[in-house]
């Protein structure tokens, strides 16, 4: 029993550091912990009404879970398709409108094989995850931005929350999801929204999850600008208070983790253009001989179509 619920917190906690990934992995917090002179760069977003950007998210993840003997071995690939249009902008901020077009999941957890892809005829998966699944697609979410690009207000959704999508829908239009996951897309800065080539910021980001508060912390550093496009270099890593979690969860500890990567914001349009992080994680219930351990590696790319 112990080992199934560390699997089931493992696979929770995963999911989470993803959430928080894609968040961290771009941001970059209000005050520099170090500053180097250098070109100022404008990291600003350059919102026009009409535009369209399209994106594609894919986060692959791998691990193991239970004792060295006979581990459970976990891989999940997922992929999203985004649509972003800007309905609205002035100096104040913009509005605009993300939409989910597309859908996959290929997972193989505790025993489960899960597979769905938005772009089969429904005919084709009639199975209950379809059912729950692609209802998501074709969502459209009005997302408000202030003038810096900060998400502010996340509304709309809110036929996910009949059916059998009803259990996920939290997932994919709750206001604080969107923030975490598709904010660093149309902000990087806050403040004035320039940065220098060279400086170093700490940024923290946290989330409560049922095992505890998980918290990112991560330096971001501007390497370098030229031709339009600004690249940071990333790393970091996850702690885990569970020190106020949830009774019905296992307690959990974070033995390791690492994270790095890197963002390049295309600064003529004022939007992300691509990213890439890397996680591994060494999550373990229990101590001594009989504790249970669970390793996970997760890539997760984000890229900008042309």
């Amino acid at each position: 029993m112990r080992i199934a619920a560390l699997r089931l917190s493992a696979a929770v906690l995963i999911a989470f550091a993803g959430t928080l990934g894609l968040h961290a992995a771009a941001a970059l917090a209000e005050a520099p912990s170090q500053a180097q002179p250098g070109k100022t760069i404008d990291l600003k977003p350059k919102f026009k009404v009409g535009d369209v950007h399209k994106f594609k998210m894919v986060v692959d993840t791998k691990g193991t879970t239970g004792p060295a003997a006979t581990p459970d071995e976990q891989t999940v690939h997922q992929e999203i398709g985004l649509k972003l249009t800007v309905r609205d902008a002035t100096e104040s901020g913009a509005v605009l409108e993300l939409e989910y077009e597309s859908l996959l999941l290929d997972l193989k957890m505790m025993g489960m094989a899960v597979k769905f892809d938005s772009t089969k005829p429904p005919a084709q998966d009639d199975s209950p995850v379809a059912a729950a699944l692609r209802p998501i697609v074709g969502t459209k979410l009005n997302v408000r931005t202030d003038a810096q690009g900060n998400i502010t207000a996340v509304t709309g959704g809110e036929s996910l929350m009949q059916g059998p999508s009803a259990m996920l829908a939290g997932q994919f239009t709750g206001s604080d999801v969107i923030k975490n996951m598709f904010g660093p897309i149309v902000s990087l800065k806050k403040g004035d929204g320039t940065a220098s080539v060279g400086e170093t910021w700490t940024n923290q980001t946290m989330m409560d999850a049922p095992m505890g508060r998980l918290e990112m912390t991560t330096n971001n550093t501007l390497t370098s600008a030229s031709g339009g496009k600004a690249n940071i270099a990333i790393t970091g890593s996850l702690t885990l208070d569970n020190s106020n979690s949830s009774a019905a969860m296992p307690a959990v500890a974070i033995k390791d983790s690492t994270i790095k990567g890197q963002a390049i914001w295309d600064t003529e349009t004022g939007m992300l253009s691509s990213m890439q992080t890397e996680q591994k994680l060494l999550v373990e219930q229990g101590s001594g001989p009989d504790a249970a351990k669970s390793q996970h590696e997760m890539k997760m790319t984000v890229t900008r179509a042309k």
